[in-house]
């Protein structure tokens, strides 16, 4: 169970620390063809955080798990 749940909170590291670097100054990066348009930067910017937001929140409680078997593992960085 513990490796799975390592498996699990892995991935879920890497795609929150790529969300991160794509994010550059803490705004959505747009993808390569993506058009922008002034509501649609809003709407996107607060889709990427809420993202990011449901990330964390997930990469928590898979710790909370992890702590019960004993080893934590590395805690997330979020300001």
């Amino acid at each position: 169970m513990r490796t799975i749940l390592e498996d699990e909170w892995q991935k879920l590291s890497v795609q929150y620390a790529e969300l991160v670097r794509r994010s550059g100054g803490g705004q959505a990066a747009a993808s390569a063809g993506e058009a922008k348009h002034a509501s649609g930067d809003a709407q996107g910017a607060q889709d990427f955080k809420d993202q990011l937001q449901r990330l964390a929140r997930d990469m928590q409680a898979l710790q909370r798990e992890l702590n019960r078997y004993g080893k934590p593992v590395p805690t997330l960085n979020s300001k």
